[in-house]
């Protein structure tokens, strides 16, 4: 149960929000659920949502920004992402304590990942199968990797450029590469401690 549903071809603007999800019925909960709509969601806060905090289903020519977010303790994921051929920008939130993923993005996502500091989250960013595009994030301290990306789906080739983060102290890789159709561009990024 989402606690603000965009339905298509509909338009929102969500500034300075507080959301919270269910702390005591474990209910399968999410912030914000956008249906091919435009979306913007800037300087707002997400806790505790099972089924992520901000789910999107984008079309081509919908306009999506994800910006100066704080997202905690999401189970799921805490931005995911899906829509071919779909172009969202998600820069400068603070994503933390995500069982999951903090960030997803699906099957031809082209999405702009920039400049975000993510601590303690499962996988900090999943690439699926796109051509996405992640400069000057922060990763630190994943229970697993720091950036997964998967090539695995032979429709697309999964070609994201990884530049000059900075990923630390993940428990297993700092990037982690799979699939026959994975052929990313990693260039100065800083990988230590992993």
């Amino acid at each position: 149960m989402p606690c603000i549903v965009s339905m298509p071809n509909a338009s929102i603007e969500i500034f300075h929000c507080n959301f919270k999800g269910d702390t005591l019925q474990d209910s399968y909960t999410a912030g914000i659920l956008s249906l091919k709509s435009d979306s913007t969601i800037h300087e707002c806060s997400f806790a505790h949502f099972n089924s992520g905090a901000i789910m999107i289903d984008q079309k081509p020519e919908n306009n999506v920004v994800i910006s100066e977010n704080i997202i905690m303790s999401c189970q799921t994921a805490g931005i995911f992402i899906q829509g071919p051929a779909s172009r969202p920008q998600i820069q400068g939130n603070k994503i933390r304590f995500c069982r999951s993923s903090a960030i997803i993005t699906a099957l031809d996502v082209d999405a702009y990942i920039v400049q975000n500091e993510i601590q303690i989250c499962g996988v900090a960013i999943e690439i699926q199968n796109n051509k996405s595009k992640l400069y000057d994030n922060q990763i630190s301290k994943s229970h697993e990797y720091g950036i997964q990306v998967v090539g695995d789906d032979n429709r697309t080739r999964s070609m994201p450029l990884i530049w000059r983060n900075k990923i630390e102290q993940c428990a297993f890789d700092g990037i982690i590469v799979y699939g026959p159709h994975c052929e990313p561009d990693i260039r100065g990024n800083v990988i230590a401690n992993n």
